[in-house]
C-alpha cells in the first residue's frame, strides 16, 4: 500500500510538472512530497527525476517508470469507482435465501425490485433449514426469529402473528378447542426446526398459560406442515401468512382465535455490517411492502 501511494505521488508530480503543484492537487504539503518521492528512488535504487531550482524532468528510468505507475493508479481509481457504483448503484446478482412459503412474502416485492433496477439480476433459493450465508455466498437471508448465529447482522422487518389452526374435517371430528388446556388432546402436526417444537404459551386478559402437546407427524418444512393440516392429519401453531390463503377460502379454520399466541418476528439477515445497495435497497423495499401489508391487515 506505501508503494501504490507513492507511485501515485510520483505520477501526480509527473503530470503536475512540480512538486508544489503536486502537493496542492494531494492536499498535502510539498515536503511530504518530496518524501515520498526520495522514499521511491531509494526502494528503486535509481533516480527518476532531475531537479534543478527552475524545472524538473525525467530521466530515463523515471519516463519508464512513470508510464507504468500512471497505468497501475488508472487501474486503482478504476477498481474504487466500481466499488464505489457497486455500493451505491445496485449491479450484478443478488442473492437471497429464504423460508419455503418466502414466494409468498418476497416475489411480489422481487419484481418491482427487477422493473427498477435492470442492472441487478436475483438469485433466490427458498428452504426452511439454516444456510450458512458465508460459506454459500448469500448477500441476504429473510427468517423468521433473531439468527442464533454469531457474527451476523439482523434488521427486524415486522412482527408475525402466529395462529393455531386445522381443517374443519379434523375439527369436526376431533371437536374445537375452547381454551389452551385442551390443546393437549388433540394431534399436533409438528415443525422441528422449533425449539422446543411442542411447548407453547398462549395469553388472554392478562394470564399466560403453557402447554406441551403431541404429535406423531414432524415436519421441517412450512408447506409440507401446511399440506398436512390440509389433508386432516392435526392441528398446529403456524404463522399466519404461511395459511393466510387457506383461511380466507376455509380450507383452514381458525381456533382460540380470542387467545394470543406469543409472536415471531421476520429478519433480514446479512454476513456484514456495510451491505451493499443491491441488499440495502431490496431490504427497503421489502419493509415497505411489509409495513403497507400490516397496516391493511393483510401480511405478517
Amino acid at each position: 500500500m506505501d508503494r501504490l501511494d507513492r507511485m501515485a505521488v510520483f505520477a501526480s508530480v509527473v503530470e503536475s510538472k512540480g512538486f508544489s503543484a503536486a502537493a496542492r492537487k494531494l492536499g498535502v504539503t510539498r515536503s511530504a512530497v518530496s518524501r515520498k518521492i526520495g522514499d521511491l528512488e531509494k526502494e528503486l535504487g535509481v533516480r527518476l527525476l532531475n531537479r534543478t531550482t527552475r524545472r524538473l524532468s525525467l530521466t530515463e528510468a523515471g519516463e519508464t517508470y512513470y508510464h507504468s505507475c500512471a497505468r497501475v493508479v488508472a487501474e486503482a481509481d478504476k477498481a474504487e469507482r466500481a466499488v464505489r457504483n457497486l455500493h451505491s448503484e445496485p449491479t450484478g446478482t443478488l442473492r437471497i435465501n429464504g423460508p419455503m412459503i418466502g414466494h409468498r412474502l418476497l416475489v411480489p416485492v422481487l419484481a418491482e425490485y427487477l422493473q427498477r433496477h435492470p442492472a441487478v439480476a436475483v438469485d433466490l433459493s427458498l428452504e426452511d433449514h439454516y444456510v450458512n450465508l458465508v460459506e454459500e455466498g448469500i448477500d441476504l437471508a429473510i427468517r423468521i426469529g433473531h439468527p442464533a448465529e454469531s457474527g451476523l447482522i439482523a434488521r427486524k422487518l415486522t412482527s408475525v402473528p402466529q395462529v393455531v389452526c386445522g381443517a374443519p374435517a379434523y375439527l369436526d371430528r376431533r371437536g374445537r378447542p375452547a381454551s389452551p388446556a385442551d390443546l393437549v388432546n388433540h394431534e399436533w402436526v409438528l415443525y422441528s426446526l422449533l425449539s422446543p417444537p411442542d411447548r407453547f404459551t398462549f395469553a388472554k386478559d392478562g394470564s399466560r398459560l403453557t402447554v406441551r402437546v403431541n404429535g406423531r407427524l414432524r415436519a421441517n418444512s412450512g408447506p409440507a406442515i401446511r399440506e398436512a393440516l390440509l389433508a386432516g392429519h392435526g392441528i398446529t401453531l403456524i404463522p399466519r401468512f404461511y395459511v393466510e390463503e387457506e383461511i380466507a377460502s376455509g380450507r383452514l379454520e381458525l381456533v382460540l382465535a380470542d387467545y394470543e399466541a406469543k409472536n415471531s418476528s421476520l429478519y433480514a439477515v446479512f454476513p456484514h455490517r456495510d451491505p451493499s445497495s443491491k441488499v440495502r435497497l431490496f431490504v427497503d423495499a421489502l419493509a415497505r411492502r411489509l409495513s403497507v401489508d400490516a397496516r391493511a391487515g393483510t401480511g405478517c
